[in-house]
């Protein structure tokens, strides 16, 4: 059987189609001949396929690199009904089930294995990975891995050298999102010839676009109005976590079958939303941008930003959720003025001061030759979120300066299964008197034991190895389950005679060129409105592509005029607000110590060191929401002085 007849015997046999989709059988083709690709698809084109066929026509292992846990879990148990052995290696498997797998694997009965872009950061993992013969290496979300990219991973940017311990393996990039110069950094990454980019229009003749210029009042009554004349299911995106939950509950009110989604809520709560939408129980979902990545509902019949979204690619990734069964769907954004805002405050919220990237750089160098990272702790004594922290440490290892090694855990909590003179019956004098001393280090709260391990090492004078043997011996012989938490990656120091000054100045000026790109992007959000002739061809235009003709059904198409949309008047500051920041200063909080920390504070933009002393709390918390961020840090600079 020839390998064309070979690939389209397998397209039938496990998925039932007699046909390719635009673009797939041509990635496919790419990857057969064992060349690397490019593969730009729209939202619901079909991208997996391009990568789960030739797994499958290839002979051994082809390792899927994807950046959530839920979305693993999805494909591989899809797979799975298809009858294709299908794995994923995360963080939730128990040691158990991971020397399961790991023994699959040796074997070669995997044929597609999922993980995330750290794993291959963990030293003993890349030594399993030498023993498997990978065939195929495929990155989803591969905008990630661009400095232009819209949803900058830190990880990502260390694929491409990654990638080259598989030699001859060919790698497919994919991604539903890539601009012009994010397509060039994928490919120029990857070293992937023009010529094997194959990229879709983005154009999606059955999205009717809409943009409605409104205030907050305005906004709640035209949703419900849309609401209630267009049936079906909807996805309202919104910025902040209140908002989702606050116009849950009123939709709620109204009778509306609804619920909210967002990082802030458990694991459990955001899986049974997620669920009753895709079965229909729930019809509409209020949800922050943590909610719609492998969403494959086809029957949605309209997206609404209800709040204006951080960038056209976000946008368009948000949009083509919609109506993926081809019948018509409309896309409502609300623009409202106050939401710049909102947004800009995102981009300041998110910039790390020179101080504290400073401060960071000296602490990883002077703890060398082996580095520990103490995620909590850096985060809080540095004001650092934790993507920050990552993303210094990516740059670190791409400039020499640091190679990581693997991670570890912090915090290993134990509950018995069995009692403990279960467990202590049969052991001889001397295991007995080691295990009460471990055991007299975490004094039982609701029956679990919580160890800090190095703590608790330091405290008996013993290694780390030696507890984490002991403890994961009791969940070996199930007399205890075993939960692990609080990762601690652990890097080894390459350029020891390397100066602050020398590591830090280029990393600071990679993230100030991130934080401009961020305004850019937020500044062609801003100019969406003003676009004269069809919105559909102007998003198109974005991802460097032009319509034969207007859509015909968007708001320009239909005679809506273009209007500016722009940042609201600044607000006068009061003499009453100026005596409360003036007294708010001379508390001497540690952590509004700079004219950022304390603009952010009066902004409502929660840092790490304002988040570990509680100081969301404090009644002048977010006193300036609002007003500009220019405007605020003008104040307090002035008062700092």
């Amino acid at each position: 059987m020839t390998k064309v007849a070979r690939v389209h015997d397998l397209l039938s046999r496990h998925w039932g189609y007699d046909h390719f989709r635009p673009g797939q059988e041509r990635v496919i083709s790419i990857l057969m001949e064992g060349r690397s690709a490019l593969a730009i698809f729209p939202t619901g084109g079909g991208k997996s396929l391009c990568y789960q066929l030739p797994a499958l026509a290839l002979h051994g292992l082809t390792l899927v690199i994807s950046p959530l846990i839920a979305l693993m879990r999805d494909q591989v148990d899809a797979l799975r009904a298809r009858g294709i052995s299908a794995a994923r290696w995360d963080s939730s498997l128990t040691i158990e089930e991971a020397d399961v797998l790991r023994k699959q694997l040796d074997a070669g009965e995997i044929k597609l294995l999922y993980i995330a872009p750290e794993r291959l950061a963990d030293e003993k993992f890349s030594k399993y990975l030498k023993a498997w013969r990978v065939v195929l290496l495929a990155i989803d979300e591969a905008h990630c891995i661009s400095a232009w990219g819209h949803q900058f991973r830190p990880e990502y940017l260390k694929l491409a050298k990654r990638a080259r311990q598989f030699k001859d393996a060919p790698v497919l990039c994919l991604t539903a999102t890539a601009t012009r110069p994010v397509a060039a950094d994928v490919r120029r990454a990857f070293k992937i010839a023009t010529d094997d980019v194959v990229r879709l229009s983005s154009y999606r003749p059955n999205l009717q676009l809409r943009i409605s210029e409104c205030t907050p009042e305005q906004r709640r009554e035209s949703l419900i109005k849309s609401l209630r004349d267009h049936e079906g299911a909807a996805i309202i995106y919104v910025t902040r976590q209140e908002t989702a939950e606050s116009l849950a509950s009123d939709l709620h009110r109204g009778g509306f079958s609804v619920r909210a989604f967002h990082a802030g809520l458990t694991n459990e709560v955001k899986t049974e939303a997620q669920q009753n939408f895709l079965l229909g129980t729930t019809r509409i979902i209020v949800a922050t941008i943590a909610f719609g990545m492998g969403i494959d509902k086809p029957d949605i019949r309209a997206v609404y930003h209800y709040n204006l979204p951080r960038s056209m690619e976000s946008y368009s990734q948000e949009i083509g959720r919609a109506g993926r069964d081809g019948q018509p769907a409309l896309c409502h954004a609300f623009a409202c003025r106050d939401d710049l805002v909102d947004l800009e405050y995102f981009i300041f919220g998110d910039a790390p001061s020179e101080a504290s990237i400073r401060s960071m750089v000296q602490r990883v160098l002077q703890m060398g030759p082996m580095v520990v990272i103490p995620w909590y702790d850096f985060s809080v004594s540095c004001d650092l979120r934790p993507e920050t922290i990552e993303t210094v440490l990516a740059y670190m290892e791409m400039d020499g300066i640091i190679t990581a090694v693997g991670k570890r855990y912090a915090r290993y909590q134990l509950r018995w299964v069995q009692s403990l003179p279960a467990v202590m019956n049969g052991r001889s004098a001397s295991e007995k008197k080691w295990l009460s001393k471990l055991l007299e280090t975490a004094p039982p709260n609701r029956g679990v034991l919580q160890f800090e391990i190095t703590a608790v090492a330091q405290a008996l004078g013993c290694s780390r190895e030696k507890i984490i043997k002991t403890l994961e011996a009791f969940e070996q012989s199930k007399e205890a389950v075993l939960k692990r938490s609080h990762v601690e990656k652990i890097y080894h120091i390459k350029k020891s005679d390397a100066s602050w000054r020398e590591v830090s100045q280029p990393i600071m000026q990679r993230l100030e060129q991130r934080i401009a790109q961020d305004f850019e992007r937020l500044r062609e959000v801003q100019s969406f409105s003003n676009r004269k002739k069809c919105l559909a061809d102007v998003l198109c235009n974005h991802f460097g592509e032009k319509l034969d003709a207007p859509c015909g059904q968007c708001d320009r198409c239909l005679g809506k005029p273009a209007w500016s949309l722009t940042k609201p008047p600044e607000r006068a500051m009061s003499d009453e607000m100026w005596q409360r920041v003036i007294a708010l200063a001379a508390q001497d909080h540690a952590c509004l110590a700079s004219p950022q920390q304390l603009t952010c504070f009066l902004c409502g933009i929660i840092r790490p060191a304002v988040f570990h002393r509680r100081m969301q709390r404090h009644p002048d918390f977010a006193l300036l929401r609002g007003h500009s961020y220019q405007q605020v840090s003008t104040m307090a600079e002035a008062i700092l002085k």
